[in-house]
């Protein structure tokens, strides 16, 4: 992989020219809208699992068959993003976006219009298209911020921004579209869905660093692998350490779930994993307020360690309402940790190969949700709510062993990431 130069003024930016926070990101050109477009199409991206589950219940079908829908549409995304994310790099933006938002929201639409008495492989077949094409607003405006910001420190707060406003999106996709609009009609509520997606696809495609932006050919003499980005061991790591993270927040949807119902308030599930939504706002919020790290990895480190910390609370506190006081504590590091990953990401993704790299770390959320949410079931039905607690711990700590071997042995991430976040101009 090619490495700029690294130079002394790169290495020490004087305190007084730092601009970090939400005032910085939004004085660079071009940066807020980008976070508002992908803000708005995950907006859609949150409500659409609801909204399959209460529209397959409006036409009759079981919680067992919602289930499978809504999860024929989580393996299509999961499954396609990468596929999706590597057209982007070899095709640009422009047209893989348009494509895909334009099957997407015409699969949307289609399940609302489905009858009841439709053959039952109607909406999982439906689901797995609106899936496979989802458009990935996410993963492009990830690859465009350094290209719309320079300076170090305003793109790392930027990347803290950017996963902050992913909590809002999870926060009001089910409140607003899921909650208040399907209550009134399930189908009306697929029907927003799909046009606050197309809206939020489309905004994004009409910034000029989206209209402009090009795939990037190999540098001479470097040679593009046949694995794409996951060609990269850095690259590897980092999705491997972002699947272990991601098993506690499964883990724990499904725990916050059990404790709620062995407390005899099993509707106060919503609330609390608000509170735990919340805290993950708040901590990256507050990353974002902090300068850039000349050690990304020892940062990265760190922050699962405290991730580890507010799951063990959660552990010793899982048969009392002290819960929900710790929730947002446990949340916390969340945000602020995949900001880390994403930042690091962005440094050392082989050349051409950024989009996909994102879609590969989004991938891996997604299968490290669905495996935590299948193990700390088992543990919760074994050892009650405790149990699920503790495969969030167990997961975030495996999480700081995959990453730190990947760093300490193979110096991988470490390397790369320092070197490449270092030789950012300062602005």
């Amino acid at each position: 992989m090619m490495m700029r130069v690294v130079t002394a003024a790169d290495l020490h930016t004087p305190p007084a020219v730092r601009r970090t926070g939400l005032r910085a990101v939004g004085r660079s050109p071009g940066a807020p809208t980008l976070i508002l477009a992908a803000l708005l199409a995950s907006v859609a991206v949150g409500a659409t699992g609801l909204l399959l589950i209460l529209q397959v219940r409006h036409l009759g079908g079981s919680f067992a068959f919602a289930g499978l829908v809504s999860g024929s549409y989580l393996f299509g995304s999961a499954a396609s993003a990468p596929v999706v994310g590597r057209a982007i790099d070899r095709f640009g933006q422009t047209v893989v976006l348009a494509i895909t938002v334009v099957c997407t929201a015409a699969a949307l639409v289609a399940i609302a219009l489905v009858p009841a008495d439709a053959p039952d492989v109607t909406l999982p077949a439906l689901a797995v298209l609106a899936g496979l094409l989802h458009p990935p607003v996410t993963t492009c405006t990830l690859a465009l911020l350094p290209d719309v910001i320079p300076d170090r420190d305003t793109l790392h707060s930027a990347y803290a921004l950017e996963s902050s406003a992913m909590e809002v999106s999870y926060i009001v996709g089910p409140l607003v579209i899921g909650g208040l609009i399907a209550s009134y009609s399930t189908r009306l509520g697929l029907i927003v869905c799909a046009f606050v997606l197309t809206i939020g696809t489309v905004w994004l495609l009409s910034h000029p660093a989206s209209r402009g932006w090009r795939p990037t050919p190999p540098a001479p003499g470097e040679q593009r692998s046949r694995l794409g980005a996951i060609g990269s061991p850095a690259i590897r790591v980092l999705l491997l350490t972002v699947m272990a993270f991601s098993v506690s927040f499964g883990a724990i949807e499904v725990a916050v779930t059990a404790a709620a119902s062995d407390l005899g308030h099993p509707h106060a599930a919503g609330a609390l994993l608000s509170a735990w939504g919340l805290g993950s706002l708040v901590g990256g919020l507050l990353a974002a307020r902090a300068t850039a790290p000349q050690h990304p990895e020892r940062r990265l480190v760190a922050i699962l360690a405290a991730l580890v910390v507010g799951d063990l609370l959660l552990v010793l506190t899982a048969g009392s309402w002290a819960l929900a006081a710790l929730l947002p504590v446990s949340g916390l590091a969340i945000a602020p940790a995949i900001a880390g990953v994403n930042a690091m990401a962005g440094a050392v993704a082989a050349t051409g190969t950024k989009v996909e790299a994102y879609a590969w770390l989004g991938t891996g959320v997604t299968a490290g949700f669905s495996l935590g949410a299948i193990l700390a079931g088992s543990a919760a039905h074994a050892a009650g709510p405790p149990g699920g607690f503790g495969i969030a711990a167990a997961a975030a700590a495996a999480a700081i062993a995959v990453f730190t071997v990947g760093w300490t042995r193979r110096g991988v991430v470490g390397t790369a990431a320092e070197r490449s976040a270092a030789s950012e101009p300062a602005g």
